[in-house]
């Protein structure tokens, strides 16, 4: 058991709080400074580009996806497949393709999941068709039901093959 701390046998110690001297305010003209809405007005500006940024990471997936292919996926080529559909699903959402961005993530989370398993490309190969698919025919800032659908189902999909390595393999969870 500690002692209790006698009065008089410590020091406090309060810092002067200098954050005033650093921060400017604003006055006039910038005191009407919005910085939320001039970042909301510069994504504006930039949303012309999302459907091009797409399918740029549309196109790099697919360059990898055919490379593996024909090299027999290794481990690198893996890797790179996979980070090639990782930032698909960081940036799917903010360029308006939640529906790629879900698929991408499933994409990943099998990937993830199996390991260093063998992956039937026929499986994987459903969610590359999809992504690029959804990606090609729905309009940025859109969502159209049949997108919505696919993603679901494919989640399923991905959810049971997940279910199966765990169930194969505990240590792969």
């Amino acid at each position: 058991m500690s002692k209790p701390i006698e009065a008089g046998s410590y020091e406090t110690i309060t810092p002067p709080n200098t954050l005033q001297k650093k921060v400017r305010k604003l006055t006039g003209r910038d005191a009407k400074f919005d910085p939320v809405e001039k970042a909301e007005q510069a994504v504006k500006r930039l949303s012309v580009n999302f459907a091009d940024w797409m399918a740029e990471e549309v196109e790099r997936l697919m360059e990898i996806w055919e490379a593996n292919k024909q090299a027999g996926f290794s481990e690198e080529a893996r890797g790179a497949l996979y980070r090639a559909a990782h930032d698909m699903r960081g940036q799917a959402s903010t360029l308006g393709f939640p529906s790629v961005g879900k698929i991408a993530g499933v994409f990943c989370d099998i990937m993830d999941a199996k390991g260093k398993h063998d992956i039937p490309n026929s499986f994987l190969e459903k969610y590359i068709t999809a992504i690029r698919a959804i990606a090609r025919e729905t309009k940025a800032g859109e969502d159209n039901s049949i997108a919505i659908t696919l993603a679901d189902e494919l989640s399923k999909a991905g959810a049971e093959m997940i279910a199966k390595v765990h169930d194969q393999d505990p240590k792969a969870a």
